[in-house]
């Protein structure tokens, strides 16, 4: 019981997203037989249109980690957390780890590791607080982020949301392009 007392309170964002369906894709054709087949108990659903599993990919991958996830956050939040207060709002960091008045990091590690965490270290960390999961019947995906602060929780939602929202029109705008040519 007193170990229970003295862990952190961890708190949790969660999002639900709805899947994206692509109105140009060949569901989009089949869209008046789906009504007709669901009433004699058929599942018809052609899901080459639903983006859901492509996002969930993306997501779950080292690369988006790396290049739209960790560029947005302070690293220090996500591998050096000691505790949250929430009356003041203030995150306190392990001082072998960070130091928050210099700002820089301290950490004692040996070759091939540096003090300041490879991008590597901390997908695996981070690999530990996200979530992500698609309910197959609705197509709905759901991110999920476990932090000591609900602020930073959320917060890391969010820029989940934006930066995938982003990558997808991205790749809208390099598929539009490719198709004028």
């Amino acid at each position: 019981v007193l170990y229970a007392l003295s862990l952190p309170n961890i708190y949790k964002s969660e999002a639900l997203l709805a899947p994206v369906i692509d109105e140009d894709s060949a569901a989009s054709s089949f869209q008046n037989y789906n009504s007709l087949a669901s009433l004699a108990g058929i599942n018809f659903r052609d899901s080459s249109g639903n983006k859901s599993k492509e996002a969930i990919s993306i997501l779950d991958s080292y690369n988006f980690f790396e290049k739209s996830f960790l560029p947005n956050i302070q690293l220090e939040n996500l591998m050096a957390i000691d505790s949250w207060d929430r009356r003041s709002n203030l995150i306190s960091y392990n001082p072998d780890l960070f130091d928050y008045k210099e700002s820089k990091w301290v950490r004692d590690v040996s070759f091939p590791k540096t003090s300041k965490p490879s991008p590597q270290e901390s997908y695996k960390i981070f690999k530990n607080i996200f979530s992500i999961s698609e309910n197959l019947e609705t197509g709905f995906v759901k991110i999920s982020i476990d932090h000591q602060s609900p602020h930073i929780a959320k917060k890391w939602s969010d820029i989940l949301i934006t930066e995938i929202n982003e990558n997808f029109r991205k790749i809208d705008r390099e598929e539009d392009r490719k198709s004028t040519r």
